[in-house]
Order: structure tokens, then C-alpha cells, then sequence
């Protein structure tokens, strides 16, 4: 299958669960940079927050990335903090 199908499947994952792909929906993007910070959420919830079956953990924390998988709650004060 190779690195085409698990790019593809992240892909196909992506368009699934974000709305923001889909132009006739309520939850599309009017600003380009609205739509980068949604799908950026998205893509740190799905991999530091979401436990897959699989893995029997989130990927981030399978990786040793983190020492636990994030709660959303902490994916949002991860994600608000401000550079020193």
C-alpha cells in the first residue's frame, strides 16, 4: 500500500470530520485563515487528544511525543499560550 494510502486516509479522515470542507454547509470558512486555524484544531485533537482503537491510545502519546494523551482542555491551553 505504501505512503500514498496513509496520506489519502488522513485526507479522506480531514473531509470527514471537519465540516469546513463542505462549501454548502453552515460551518464553512470565510477567511482563509479562520479555515488554517479550524483545520489546525482539528488535526491536534484528532492526534494529541483522540484515543484510536488501533493504538489503544492517541498517536502523540504512542510516539512518546507526550507523557499522556491531552484532554481538550489542555489542547486549549496549549494552544492559547503566548510566547516568551
Amino acid at each position: 500500500m505504501g505512503r500514498r494510502w496513509y496520506v489519502e486516509r488522513t485526507n479522506l479522515t480531514v473531509r470527514h470530520f471537519t465540516k469546513r470542507f463542505a462549501r454548502l454547509g453552515l460551518g464553512y470558512s470565510k477567511k482563509l485563515c479562520n479555515h488554517r486555524h479550524a483545520i489546525s484544531l482539528f488535526v491536534a485533537a484528532y492526534n494529541f487528544c483522540k484515543v484510536h482503537n488501533t493504538l489503544g491510545t492517541t498517536p502523540a502519546h504512542g510516539l512518546r511525543l507526550t507523557s499522556e494523551p491531552w484532554t481538550i482542555e489542555r489542547l486549549i491551553e496549549e494552544a492559547t499560550k503566548t510566547p516568551n
